[in-house]
């Protein structure tokens, strides 16, 4: 594995004892909840820490103390932990509405648990990877979603799974174990692993997709006006099968994934998603437009 590819530093096989080792193992910050980091990363951050300013450490305490108000006030007035464990609630509310609340509750608790263990890291002066690297919501792509969600997990996964099954030559193939994987890795339950498979088969359109897109084929139509919005198609049909995958996994189970199914053999069901489908469409849009002001003001 190209350790410099993966963003690893080398480090001298002297370095490799059984005190680095240990330390390694029981840093508090990293051992009770904090980001996933490589033993090279750590013994580099210890031997040869890089400086961290203290505007940077500032305002990254505050965006953790942001984030745990917000967790306290919406789990005080919406209550959606116990929403998301009543069957009742997600054939009364809705599925997909009640999905997007679970999921976003979710995505703040460890966005908050992460930030504020990474903060406790920093101040030690050791700089373990972000794990949330984007909000929730501004994701239209299977691929964005999971680099972005856990990323330290990712860039693991990448390293000790992904790049020895040989990259992205087998990717259509190597997607399968690895989220086999991630569904034991979360728990032994299974509509883990189906949510997993249906992930599986989620990603590999997207995988195809961006494949036949990147080719010769469709050169003149990425640059042209339009490709602004046909990816606003295919992103907003992404986002609403990123909601169903999750539900499975972490919301209503398989019982609702059913009532959605059933719910597209009606008229009302079948309207009430295109039109999920064209508000998707409008986020998607505004998606683009704050990645382009975002890569402008970083050039």
């Amino acid at each position: 594995i190209n350790a410099e590819y993966m963003g690893t530093p080398l480090i001298h096989s002297q370095q490799f004892t059984l005190r680095s080792y240990f330390a390694y193992l029981l840093y508090t910050p990293l051992y009770l909840a904090g980001p996933i980091m490589t033993f090279p990363s750590f013994i580099t951050n210890v031997t040869s820490p890089k400086p961290i300013s203290k505007s940077y450490k500032f305002i990254y305490c505050i965006r953790s103390i942001i984030s745990l108000l917000l967790l306290e006030i919406g789990s005080h007035y919406i209550y959606i932990w116990c929403l998301a464990r009543g069957t009742w609630a997600w054939k009364e509310i809705g599925h997909l509405y009640l999905g997007y609340l679970t999921l976003t509750a979710i995505w703040l608790k460890f966005n908050t648990i992460w930030k504020c263990f990474r903060l406790w890291a920093l101040f030690d002066n050791i700089d373990p990877p972000e794990n949330m690297m984007k909000c929730m919501s501004n994701n239209c792509s299977f691929q964005s979603f999971w680099r972005g969600w856990h990323s330290s997990y990712n860039k693991w996964l990448v390293r000790y799974m992904y790049i020895p099954m040989g990259g992205s030559a087998y990717k259509f193939l190597s997607i399968f174990p690895i989220f086999g994987f991630v569904a034991i890795w979360h728990d032994l339950k299974p509509h883990l692993f189906v949510w997993g498979l249906i992930v599986c088969l989620c990603l590999l359109p997207e995988l195809f997709a961006y494949h036949i897109w990147r080719t010769n084929t469709f050169k003149s139509l990425r640059i042209s006006w339009s490709a602004r919005y046909i990816k606003g198609v295919f992103g907003s049909l992404n986002i609403v099968f990123l909601m169903m995958c999750n539900i499975v996994g972490f919301g209503g189970g398989l019982e609702a994934l059913s009532d959605i199914l059933k719910s597209y053999t009606s008229m009302d069901g079948l309207l009430f998603t295109l039109g999920c489908v064209f508000l998707m469409f409008s986020a998607t849009q505004l998606q683009f437009k704050y990645d382009e002001l975002k890569s402008t003001s970083s050039n």
